[in-house]
């Protein structure tokens, strides 16, 4: 009979110990907060008796939340890396206004035989002109302005002096090349230039289309791509510091072909016409 008893109270222990066991097991599963994890199962049920916060989670605390001001902490607030969108200086975009020959004298035209052209027929200001016959995309840092009096390479003009406006018109001598090829090279000297010169304005000047018998004989050279290649080259203007100057109006007919009567060849103006041409650029200046 005493032997009973001692196996009854052991056997109640037993009973008693898997049941806080399993209950502990329970509310360890399913309670949020992560300090149960340290407490055997056995002693759950006891530690929940006396603080039943435990079965809800806690607050979540940042270490930069209740960060006393003056008190050093070993936590430092993360740092959000990012890249801020560049923003060109003054996105303004600008129009046209009327100029006087002063507005030029920092001024410099790079091209081919029509810039040779205003530069001894209607010279503007103390503008300087590196000008060259023939002169394309693909030349244009390769050759010398040896028609317009300088002996230099565009790249040490560039780089031993400063100009506030470049007019850039090149195109016409390279419409029987790749498109493409084309294209890029345009760029690609459009993009020294303005490396070399960041803070100049650049006017992208719309290549001089051909009369109506120069058009129709000629498979490369002709009104369809000239004026092809000059929307493409409108396309790089963004109106605020670089411009597109067509002066094409002025010296074309309705149709759009260069008035014959203005024209020796089919494809330059005579001597005279620069003078409008000027006026012209004289009325398009950008302040």
């Amino acid at each position: 009979m005493k032997y009973n008893r001692k196996i009854i109270l052991i056997g109640a222990i037993l009973i008693v110990a898997i049941l806080l066991t399993c209950t502990g097991l329970i509310l360890k599963r399913t309670s949020e907060n992560p300090q149960l994890k340290g407490i055997p199962a056995i002693a759950v049920p006891f530690a929940v008796v006396q603080d039943t916060t435990l079965l809800t989670a806690p607050d979540p605390q940042y270490p930069f939340v209740n960060h006393t001001a003056g008190v050093e902490s070993n936590f430092k607030k993360p740092v959000i890396e990012y890249e801020e969108p560049r923003v060109e200086a003054e996105q303004i975009v600008k129009e046209f206004s009327v100029v006087t020959e002063d507005y030029f004298a920092d001024a410099l035209f790079i091209g081919d035989s029509r810039t040779v052209g205003l530069g001894l027929y209607a010279p503007i200001g103390d503008a300087t002109y590196f000008g060259s016959v023939g002169m394309t995309s693909f030349s244009v840092f390769k050759t010398t302005a040896k028609d317009t009096g300088l002996n230099s390479y565009l790249e040490t003009v560039l780089t031993q002096n400063t100009y506030g406006k470049i007019y850039f018109m090149v195109g016409i001598n390279e419409l029987g090349c790749n498109r493409e090829s084309q294209e890029e090279a345009y760029l690609e000297a459009l993009n020294r230039i303005r490396e070399l010169q960041p803070d100049a304005i650049i006017f992208l000047m719309a290549n001089l289309n051909v009369t109506y018998n120069r058009s129709v004989s000629d498979k490369y050279i002709n009104r369809e791509s000239v004026n092809s290649f000059n929307q493409w080259i409108q396309t790089n203007a963004n109106d605020y510091n670089i411009f597109y100057l067509d002066a094409n109006p002025l010296f074309c007919d309705e149709e759009g072909y260069l008035k014959s009567s203005l024209s020796w060849d089919g494809a330059h103006v005579y001597a005279s016409v620069y003078s409008e041409w000027k006026t012209y650029l004289l009325e398009h200046g950008i302040e």
